[in-house]
């Protein structure tokens, strides 16, 4: 996935920020391929579209009733976990430290980051960091790593 393809919106935007990145609504995104050289792997786009799970119906089940009740109002979505694939590139190993500090320092240090991609121009994830995988494929100017994050509302990717 090259650039134009994948965008990151920080939880806040560095004080000495010159590199490229665009407004939208008042809100600025960043390239992830021009910013830290980091893209999806196969298998990213798929996790993303996964349907959510849905939360349990409220019920009542005792032993004045024969079966059970069950509430019936609106359905309502639960929390998504994912674990995205990455990849990252650098034209040097100089460049691949420079970019991994700086997607670990501004995007998973802050704890949460919300992502858009071209694959699925009408949302917007809203993500909470829970965890990274280890570098493989590791050589220096290339890696491959995996990201858990949580979706606390699939019902708001606006």
């Amino acid at each position: 996935m090259p650039a134009g393809e994948l965008f990151i919106k920080l939880a806040e935007v560095p004080q000495t920020d010159v590199v490229l990145g665009r407004v939208a609504n008042g809100q600025t995104w960043y390239d992830a391929f021009v910013r830290y050289g980091v893209s999806f792997e196969d298998g990213a786009i798929s996790a993303l579209r996964t349907l959510p799970t849905m939360k349990e119906l409220v019920e009542n089940k005792n032993r004045l009733r024969h079966g059970k009740q069950v509430l019936r109002t609106t359905a309502r979505m639960d929390e998504m976990d994912y674990t995205l694939p990455f990849h990252i590139v650098a034209s040097s190993k100089e460049d691949f430290e420079s970019k991994y500090n700086s997607f670990r320092a501004e995007v998973l240090q802050a704890g949460y980051f919300d992502i858009r991609t071209s694959w699925i121009s009408d949302a917007t994830y809203k993500f909470t960091y829970q965890s990274c995988t280890q570098l493989t494929q590791f050589r220096g100017e290339m890696a491959v790593f995996s990201l858990k994050v949580n979706e606390p509302d699939p019902s708001d990717r606006d």
